[in-house]
């Protein structure tokens, strides 16, 4: 599988994953929604999507995949 298909299927999953779910956010003090900031280590083969509350900004979670 070549590398770009890999990314946009993984980009997919971050999707399906925060879509129709909230996050509990210490600031807003609430469930919101969140906007994912993704980061590919091709050196670890690694994609992070760091999940950031769509409000405030505030950090609230980290997922990881393996290329």
């Amino acid at each position: 599988m070549e590398r770009a298909e890999i990314l946009k299927e993984i980009k997919e999953r971050i999707n399906a994953i925060i879509n129709n779910r909230e996050w509990w956010c210490p600031v807003c003090q609430r469930y919101m929604p969140v906007e994912p900031l993704i980061e590919v280590d091709k050196e670890k083969r690694v994609v992070s999507a760091k999940l950031y509350c769509q409000r405030c900004d505030q950090f609230l979670d980290i997922l990881h995949f393996y290329m």
